[in-house]
């Protein structure tokens, strides 16, 4: 079971989607997708670019991603959590995305409660060392 290339690149568009959720950016959150867009194949300097213009981009729509199998959606809403409280903030715009994104696939609202919860009872979360979920699909 590994991620398409078409699902790889509305992972990725999610996440920047998500990211913009805030109105900021911060270093934490860059060096997050641009370990995402690494892991899938594409261009560092890509990925250096949607970043950088992800908060004037008028053309990136902000469409609720849907995959085909529900492990990859799972995947995409742990790392989302992760990239959500990765600047240490809860914004409520990112933590709504998140649940639209498991109301389109289907996904249980208290298996996500339970991730989001367990998250924040985290005493330290270290970004040094970033876990993703999606590793395992690669």
């Amino acid at each position: 079971m590994v991620l398409s290339l078409q699902e790889r690149s509305q992972y990725f568009k999610g996440l920047l989607i998500l990211m913009r959720k805030d109105r900021k950016i911060d270093e934490v959150e860059r060096k997050f997708l641009i370990k995402i867009g690494k892991l899938f194949g594409f261009e560092k300097k890509f990925c250096e670019r949607a970043i950088s213009d992800l908060l004037e981009n008028v053309y990136l729509i902000d469409d609720i991603p849907k995959f085909s199998r529900k492990e990859f959606a799972e995947s995409f809403i742990l790392d989302g959590l992760s990239l959500a409280v990765s600047d240490m903030e809860l914004n409520p715009d990112e933590i709504n995305f998140l649940k639209a994104t498991i109301k389109e696939n289907n996904l249980s609202e208290s298996w996500f409660s339970k991730n989001l919860e367990d998250l924040i009872k985290k005493k330290e979360i270290n970004n040094s060392h970033i876990t993703l979920s999606v590793e395992q699909y690669l």
